[in-house]
């Protein structure tokens, strides 16, 4: 959280990749982190990736706040096509737009769509900031 509002105050792009294990756990993630960054001012708008909007960057481009607004991406792996390989492409051939327009993002996905990501998706790999693993359980004990 704290490299959201550090990119926010200053005005800079921010992407970051969520890894997750189930749905529950993204959804109890990022419920955690809509409660605190709503704490500071920030908005966070959910994007969900299907068969028709699939095109991230564009998606993004469309919302009238991009300064006040992290973006919460989900669905990758459903998105365009039997293949579902839109998405990355899209990531791949706009990344730029992310980074130029000052985006902060949070593109959540599985291990499986994270190695589709790395295969597909290269130069938006390169672009990433910060990756956050919740694919680890924290113990019962602990």
């Amino acid at each position: 959280m704290d490299e959201l509002t550090l990119a926010q105050k200053y005005n800079a792009p921010l992407i970051c990749i969520g890894l997750y294990p189930s749905e529950s756990t993204r959804k109890q993630a990022l419920s955690l982190l809509k409660r605190r960054l709503q704490k500071v001012g920030l908005q966070v708008c959910s994007i969900q990736v299907d068969e028709q909007e699939y095109d991230i960057p564009r998606l993004l481009q469309k919302h009238p706040n991009l300064t006040d607004t992290i973006f919460s991406v989900y669905g990758l792996k459903s998105g365009g096509s039997k293949q579902a390989i839109r998405p990355y492409q899209a990531l791949n051939v706009h990344r730029e737009f992310l980074v130029e327009q000052n985006i902060r993002c949070i593109v959540w996905m599985t291990e499986k769509t994270y190695r589709r990501l790395l295969r597909l998706a290269p130069d938006f790999w390169a672009f990433r900031h910060h990756v956050v693993d919740l694919l680890d359980l924290p113990s019962q004990s602990g």
